[in-house]
């Protein structure tokens, strides 16, 4: 997503669920998720200042990020750049509903660590309750439920070690055998670019999708719902979406 979209200036990565019943059929988009940082903690007033001026008004460093189903209306119209998978139904099923327990289990992380924060007079943000959710998966043996949401550049200004809604889409796919290896690599590219979404080493192609279902009538004007339930979001060109990686 560029910001035609609503994106930030860097772009936004998501991951788009769609469907074509036969060839000659419309592609319609099912769901779409993407993953975002949390709100900025920065107690800077320049700094809070700066994000708030380019659209990144969220933590950047050392905090944590959750998975969100994306907004239809930012998804409708023009502002996409995509590649697309093909995968078997049962994956599909199976992708949709392993994202729905994450979000469920992050959900749960979120809400125990700010119980527990409150209670230790501190404060509640992606920094501290990430630090509380991985010393507690530590004590306990399991897998953290928060990821981090970490932009960082190493000696070279490589970006290789950051952790954006780029990489966690990308880990998805990976995670479900989606993509191998060396198309994971494909997908971040190298150097200083490699955790921006706007940048790959991959061409992707513009997606202009167009939402059809339920308007209402306002002050004299025709306006959409842009809702999953309520609506039906549909690629206008079989082409724009038809790439592989090979």
């Amino acid at each position: 997503m560029d910001m035609y979209a609503g994106a930030n200036p860097f772009g936004h990565s998501c991951l788009i669920f769609s469907s074509q019943h036969h060839e000659h059929a419309p592609i319609r988009a099912i769901n779409s998720f993407g993953y975002y940082s949390q709100a900025n903690s920065s107690t800077k007033p320049v700094v809070s200042f700066i994000k708030r001026m380019i659209g990144l008004n969220v933590d950047l460093q050392d905090g944590h990020g959750v998975l969100k189903q994306e907004d239809m209306r930012f998804l409708a119209g023009a502002g996409l750049k995509a590649i697309s998978f093909e995968v078997s139904n049962q994956k599909f099923v199976q992708i949709l509903q392993s994202i729905s327990t994450i979000i469920q289990e992050e959900e749960q992380a979120i809400n125990d660590a700010n119980r527990a924060l409150e209670q230790l007079n501190q404060p509640k943000n992606g920094v501290t309750r990430l630090n509380h959710e991985q010393a507690l998966a530590r004590r306990e043996g399991r897998p953290s439920r928060l990821n981090k949401f970490h932009l960082t550049f190493d000696q070279y200004f490589s970006t290789a070690q950051t952790y954006t809604c780029k990489t966690r889409a990308i880990d998805i796919l990976r995670q479900h055998e989606v993509i191998d290896h060396q198309q994971v690599s494909l997908l971040k590219g190298e150097g200083f670019s490699s955790a921006f979404p706007r940048s790959s080493t991959v061409e992707l192609n513009q997606l202009r999708t167009v939402s059809c279902g339920r308007r209402h009538l306002s002050s004299n004007c025709l306006f959409f719902n842009y809702y999953w339930n309520k609506n039906s979001l549909f690629g206008d060109s079989f082409n724009s979406i038809s790439t592989r990686i090979k």
